[in-house]
């Protein structure tokens, strides 16, 4: 059972309640109040202290009928504060602004130099997407709510450093000390992890794998306490064949060194391996394989059956340490899954976990882009209420 000292579960409450109007859009003291599981007289004084703060203004409902007085409906004030999400990609960065109830408010996205990115040069890219949206806003970057960066790279919990990329292999990127003016409003966190809990649905382990030019994977499990849990296991660099191919990550037979673009091109071409940090491959070579493959290309085929097979091992060593799971696939993985999925299912089923009716299922969604920025939405969103308007941290801000 998860445990609240007073102040904690004041600000956990207040975090509660705004979460439920942003979903709801306007509600009912007594509607809230239902779909919190709070006391009236508890969410009475959180819509109190809220509207005094100008997070929440009152609005009067047309009236049902002609009797009576009309129902005052409570709604989270959009403009309060904003947030900024800068996806991370092989080929670009993606930045949007949106407002505190969700709402997207700019969007465009910067090209990464395919050919002679450096890291200082990548930096200066993020420093000019955070500015340009900045100006065009007319809203201070130290007075956003929060600005997440999205990667399929590996970066730790709570850290705001990228540690690894197949751009720039172990250089490792501060982004905290790059942006130290934003302070913990800066977030770097991995994509399919925020999918994973985006999707959850408490029902059983969900892991959200993104194939493509890197693949990675993100997974979120309840615990016996009630609370959830978000991982972000290394499963690109689980060693499925330890004299295999080399990985970009400087290692041997990793999974990403069979199932990335690099990986399946390779295969396809039976280039010998070599070592060092990649040059990123069009999306639409690949798709070009996975054509030539359905068209009867042994070479290219067998090239997609190894991509499967590796990703069907590795799941299945997931499900045999989580049991019961669902498994969600992105990127563009989806749109060649067909040539992947004999291996893959082939793993799965022969899964111990699956004989004893542990339900392992999997699933396809080809959305993986407008997936990423709703959870990266939901995630900035969440940041903002627990840290700074649970802990009224941003009625202070904007006093000062």
């Amino acid at each position: 059972m998860q445990r609240f000292t007073t102040e904690g579960l004041r600000h956990h409450n207040r975090a509660l309640v705004l979460r439920r109007l942003r979903e709801v859009g306007e509600i009912t003291h007594g509607d809230l109040a239902g779909a919190t599981g709070l006391a009236a007289g508890t969410v009475s004084v959180i819509l109190n202290e809220l509207v005094d703060e100008r997070i929440v203004e009152r609005r009067q409902a047309e009236r049902a009928s002609g009797r009576g007085r009309p129902k005052i409906k409570f709604a989270v004030i959009g403009e309060t504060t904003h947030a900024v999400i800068a996806r991370i990609s092989s080929s670009a960065v993606e930045f949007s602004l949106i407002n505190f109830v969700g709402a997207l408010k700019d969007r465009f996205s910067l090209q990464r130099d395919q050919q002679d990115e450096t890291v200082l040069s990548f930096i200066r890219l993020i420093r000019l997407g955070l500015s340009r949206i900045s100006e065009r806003s007319g809203i201070n970057l130290t007075r956003m709510g929060a600005v997440t960066l999205t990667t399929k790279g590996v970066v730790f919990d709570g850290e705001q450093r990228l540690v690894w990329t197949p751009s720039f292999g172990q250089e490792v990127i501060d982004f905290g000390r790059t942006f130290n003016d934003l302070k913990d409003r800066l977030r770097i966190v991995q994509e399919p992890s925020l999918i994973a809990d985006y999707l959850f649905d408490r029902r059983r382990t969900l892991a959200c794998l993104s194939v493509g030019g890197t693949v990675s994977l993100g997974v979120t499990r309840q615990l016996d306490s009630g609370t959830t849990e978000q991982t972000a296991p290394n499963f690109g660099h689980f060693c499925h064949e330890p004299n295999g191919p080399h990985c970009s990550c400087g290692s041997q037979g990793c999974i990403e060194a069979y199932a990335s673009f690099h990986g399946i091109l390779h295969t396809a071409f039976e280039a010998p391996p070599r070592r060092g940090s990649f040059q990123a491959i069009p999306r639409e070579e690949i798709l070009r394989l996975a054509e030539g493959a359905r068209n009867g290309n042994t070479d290219f085929l067998i090239a997609f059956h190894q991509a499967g097979e590796a990703l069907g091992l590795g799941l299945s060593r997931m499900a045999s340490i989580y049991g019961s799971m669902e498994i969600v696939l992105t990127g563009a993985g989806v749109e060649y899954f067909d040539l992947m999925q004999p291996m893959i299912r082939k793993h799965l089923n022969a899964n111990i976990m699956h004989r004893f009716d542990h339900d392992i299922t999997l699933q396809l969604r080809a959305d993986e882009a407008s997936l990423g920025f709703e959870a990266a939405c939901q995630f900035s969103l969440q940041q903002i209420d627990e840290s700074l308007v649970a802990p009224r941290r941003l009625v202070s801000r904007a006093a000062s």
